[in-house]
């Protein structure tokens, strides 16, 4: 149901709206007319489902004005209808709303997205644009040289080690995605059609993790992963992340949502558990499984602090501390190679992001309702 904002009558977004949506307004006039009673009060009733009850005593106003414009005009003198008293249904109410918006306020709304976009644009728009730059021009603050190149870009691959980075990311963040795939749809499965005692209290239990910092379990973790003799290997980055209590929760708010009478058909078709689970949940879970991967691989690709703490060799360092290491070198004084190994490390993000958008959005919204 959509409902129209109040006017300025003498201005002409007044006039504008009446003449949208004036096709509307005959046709309710045309249908009030023929299923008109006796008795007024049974008439606005009657209309009240469709959102007219006002609009019955606009279009008696209407049908009683005496001015050369006959029933169609719209003059000043009908100050008294109320634009925004009027409700107007399905989809010509929406498509009428829009029409009647004022010009003012979208390109108020235009204005503020683009203060936004710019300044969150600058800085990364910046540092694209100095890779390109000779690290002369960088030092001296020249900013808007026309020295532009790919060298930079080149020596990057050539002497640093960015490439074993990006394959070290690569591969934890791949191993990371999968293993938190495998364990949260199955643990989410679990809650939701496994019944056993106790399984909303394990539940809170397991939501309560998420509140806790990663910083907290920094110590413990490592103090583990010391004594399993995994520093410094790739089995460091991913043990500690085989699941996640987000992605549990997303997975169980979707799965509860599948249609009951699917399980009850199963069952009566003798399906397992495991065949339940592979033929039938994950394929209709596969929006917020999309969107569990995005997540789970860029949060993987993104870390810093834990590889930080645990590696200790570029055979096993990702890409994050690998750009930290670079630049703590002190023969490293090459801001245009910085740049540009800054440059290709977002590539492979921009790309999940571009590839998992539209999964991301509609996947976060149905694992958030039930």
């Amino acid at each position: 149901m959509a409902r129209l904002k109040k006017f300025d009558y003498d201005s002409d977004d007044f006039a504008n709206a009446v003449f949208c949506g004036n096709h509307y307004f005959d046709r309710c006039f045309q249908k009030f007319r023929t299923d008109r009673h006796d008795d007024g009060r049974r008439t606005e009733q009657h209309h009240e489902s469709f959102g007219l009850s006002h609009l019955s005593r606009c279009v008696l106003e209407r049908q009683l004005c005496s001015c050369k414009h006959g029933i169609g005009c719209f003059g000043n003198h009908h100050r008294h209808l109320y634009a925004d008293s009027i409700q107007i249904p399905g989809k010509e109410g929406d498509i009428l709303m829009e029409e009647v918006m004022s010009k003012k306020e979208r390109i108020s709304r235009y204005v503020v997205l683009c203060l936004l976009s710019v300044f969150i644009l600058t800085p990364f728009v910046l540092g694209l644009w100095t890779s390109f730059l000779p690290t002369a021009d960088i030092s001296s603050g020249s900013l808007f040289s026309t020295h532009i190149s790919l060298d930079n870009y080149v020596n990057a691959m050539k002497n640093t080690a960015i490439i074993r980075y990006l394959l070290n990311s690569l591969v934890i963040s791949v191993l990371t995605t999968a293993f938190q795939l495998i364990f949260c749809s199955m643990s989410a499965y679990a809650f939701v059609f496994l019944k056993f005692r106790g399984r909303n209290f394990l539940f809170g239990l397991f939501l309560a993790t998420m509140m806790l910092p990663f910083e907290a379990e920094v110590i413990p973790n490592f103090a583990t992963m010391r004594q399993l003799n995994l520093l410094n290997t790739y089995s460091v980055m991913v043990v500690p992340f085989l699941t996640s209590a987000f992605g549990t929760f997303m997975l169980r708010q979707n799965f509860k949502q599948m249609p009951a009478e699917l399980k009850e058909a199963s069952d009566v078709c003798g399906l397992s558990h495991w065949k339940f689970y592979t033929k039938v949940t994950l394929p209709y879970a596969k929006i917020s499984l999309l969107t569990l991967a995005s997540y789970s691989f860029l949060s993987s690709w993104n870390q810093y602090l834990w590889p930080m703490l645990t590696t200790f060799s570029d055979k096993y360092r990702p890409v994050q501390d690998g750009l930290r290491q670079l630049q703590s070198q002190e023969t490293f004084n090459d801001w245009g190679m910085i740049q540009a190994s800054a440059a290709i490390v977002v590539i492979p993000t921009l790309i999940v992001l571009f590839i998992g958008q539209k999964s991301f959005k509609s996947g976060i919204n149905e694992g958030a309702v039930k």
